[in-house]
């Protein structure tokens, strides 16, 4: 797969561009858990997001039982409620959209530590990690946003060590907007700025 080799010197930014084939590749490594979990186990997928979805769908309010509510941030029943749209409303369908778009994480998580250490054999370890870890296999099928902010975190980190310009300023902010609005923990992401922008070190790696 082309995923464990050092880098030859120069451009980090550069380095931690992946091709369609090796980007597929890690998208089947990470989604293939996934797919697996949501056949076997078959979680439950029904609570207060998919009732702000009903709301959504219906008079087009973010409510429970009729009360319009501001205890939940919009984004995540937003998502339900255009997946719902499209594959209607089939819990085991919207679950398969969630692990789908939850894959994507391994991809960035994958050009962030190529982009951070040089190495893709650090970048290939990173994703099996990723792609095996117990809870981040579980949650992705979850009626939950843990899983989906997870990625949109790997997404802006990606992003962001390696924006530079204003269209790469851009899609880091814009990745990091959508997180906080998925779950505002991922507010804290910033007080790292400093660890992950100094990617010409190995050190800044364990900051991922």
């Amino acid at each position: 797969l082309a995923l464990s080799s050092r880098l030859p010197a120069g451009s980090l930014v550069e380095s931690g561009r992946l091709s369609a084939s090796a980007a597929t590749a890690v998208f089947l490594v990470v989604l293939v858990p996934r797919l697996a979990h949501l056949a076997i186990a078959r979680p439950l997928f029904d609570g207060v997001y998919w009732a702000m979805a009903d709301s959504l769908l219906r008079d087009g309010t973010l409510a429970i039982g009729g009360t319009i509510t501001t205890d939940f941030e919009p984004l995540y029943p937003m998502f339900l409620a255009a997946v719902r749209t499209v594959v209607g409303d089939h819990p085991m369908a919207v679950q398969l959209v969630q692990a789908l778009l939850t894959s994507c994480g391994g991809i960035c998580l994958h050009r962030l530590v190529v982009t951070l250490t040089g190495d893709r054999r650090v970048a290939a370890i990173a994703v099996l990690f990723f792609a095996l870890d117990p809870l981040l296999v579980r949650q992705a099928s979850l009626h939950s946003e843990s899983a989906l902010m997870t990625a949109l975190v790997a997404g802006f980190a990606s992003a962001f060590v390696r924006a530079d310009g204003a269209a790469g300023a851009a899609r880091a902010g814009l990745c990091y907007s959508w997180s906080v609005l998925w779950r505002p923990d991922a507010s804290a992401v910033p007080t790292r700025w400093p660890y992950l922008r100094s990617s010409s070190s190995i050190y800044s790696a364990p900051y991922i």
